[in-house]
């Protein structure tokens, strides 16, 4: 069974794995613009802004936000991801092969979108506070950060342990259990003759974790939503945590 190195991150094996898009690969266009079209009517999506969508993995965020006259810098760990996306790549949208634990490569935002469950992938709570602020340091005065997560309680009341889903021919068994403030996500398949492992994990963080980082970054909360239509956040039953945070104004 071809399972990554022990050491090896997760994130950088699965990412970069023509495996994650076909299991993934229903998240799609039309899923980018239902939201983003939701999005873009917040009061604070101007013209001309200049907008970083970090993990942006194949760009579909990137570059509908592109289409609609913004300014976007996509980044993603995944190489793979990223040469995908120097396809989409054009006057005003750009991408570019970064970890996020390190300071971005540009600055001057005015807006940074995190989204699709796309924080708490690391090892300690101390890697994905840097990679907050990170993000957080690139913006502008006034400039707002978008946090797209997963909303833990509804997540884990609903929890499917075990499932199996067809995509492509390929029948992929997945289990999902939780362990150290983590879900875990374990998953196997067969195919062209081997068989597979990989991994996904993500902190559990509610809105309170989310408060104090924010807060320690600078920010300060504008929005909370529960879903892509933004209706408001209830902690029960919400399928999503959607945060809109603003810097701290001197």
């Amino acid at each position: 069974m071809n399972i990554e190195a022990a050491g090896n991150e997760w994130f950088s094996t699965w990412f970069d794995s023509p495996y994650y898009h076909v299991l993934y690969g229903h998240r799609d266009e039309t899923d980018a613009s239902h939201f983003l079209d939701r999005l873009t009517r917040l009061d604070f999506f101007k013209p001309q802004i200049k907008i970083a969508d970090v993990c942006c993995g194949k760009g579909r965020h990137a570059a509908y936000l592109n289409q609609k006259g913004f300014e976007v810098y996509g980044y993603d760990l995944s190489v793979e991801s990223i040469s995908h996306c120097q396809k989409l790549a054009k006057p005003g949208v750009s991408f570019h092969v970064h970890d996020i634990r390190s300071p971005l490569p540009h600055s001057g935002f005015d807006l940074v979108l995190n989204l699709f469950t796309s924080y708490g992938y690391f090892e300690t709570d101390l890697e994905n506070v840097s990679a907050l602020k990170n993000m957080c340091n690139c913006l502008k005065p006034g400039g707002h950060i978008i946090i797209d997560y997963l909303n833990v309680h509804h997540a884990l009341h609903n929890l499917v342990k075990e499932e199996v889903v067809e995509k492509e021919g390929i029948r992929f068994h997945i289990q999902r259990s939780v362990s150290n403030k983590k879900l875990i996500k374990t998953i196997q398949f067969s195919h062209a003759d081997k068989s597979w492992e990989f991994h996904e994990q993500v902190a559990l963080l509610e809105l309170s974790d989310f408060e104090k980082q924010l807060t320690d970054c600078g920010m300060v909360i504008q929005n909370v939503f529960g879903n892509y239509d933004l209706h408001p956040y209830e902690t029960s039953h919400s399928t999503r945590l959607i945060i809109v945070a603003s810097t701290r104004q001197s």
